[in-house]
């Protein structure tokens, strides 16, 4: 079991477990700990490094430097982007939206056009197609609208 644990696919496996665990947390930084961890499993596989403490040792400081190095030039890649800005959600709260597919609250439906794409809608209420809405915060995928009342859009 020792050997398991400075072995190459010990590393290999652990970086699979860092980039999953990346894939639910929004710091992007454990991506880069998984890089450090598949540098150490090639440099044990092919033989160059045996040691765990020497194993150990190119692991942190990999990872750090991958992190200092790279994040910023890798964020960029990772970040949604509206018409060349970055928008975070607070930025989106209060945007209109307009309805293209009625909202139901009861049956969890609805979709708006925001920015020319298709995004799946809530709502507390009711909003009929062609209704203009109002970003109030979002879900994931989910945005969160609320209708503004007496405003149509004529030809949906």
């Amino acid at each position: 079991m020792d050997n398991f644990f400075n072995s190459a696919l010990f590393w290999f496996l652990l970086g699979i477990f860092f980039l999953l665990v990346e894939i639910t947390h929004w710091g992007f930084v454990l991506f880069f700990f998984g890089l450090g961890s598949f540098l150490v499993a090639i440099l044990t596989w092919t033989g160059l490094i045996h040691s765990p403490v020497l194993q150990l040792i190119i692991f942190i400081i990999s990872s750090l430097l991958f992190l200092f190095v790279l994040r910023n030039k890798l964020s960029s890649v990772f970040k949604g982007k509206v018409a060349g800005k970055d928008q975070s959600v607070d930025e989106i709260k209060g945007e209109k939206v307009k309805v293209a597919e009625k909202i139901d609250s009861v049956a969890l439906t609805g979709k708006v056009e925001f920015h020319g794409t298709i995004w799946q809608a809530e709502s507390d209420t009711v909003i009929e197609k062609g209704d203009v809405a109002e970003i109030t915060g979002r879900d994931n995928l989910i945005l969160k609208v609320k209708l503004i009342p007496t405003t149509k859009v004529v030809g949906c």
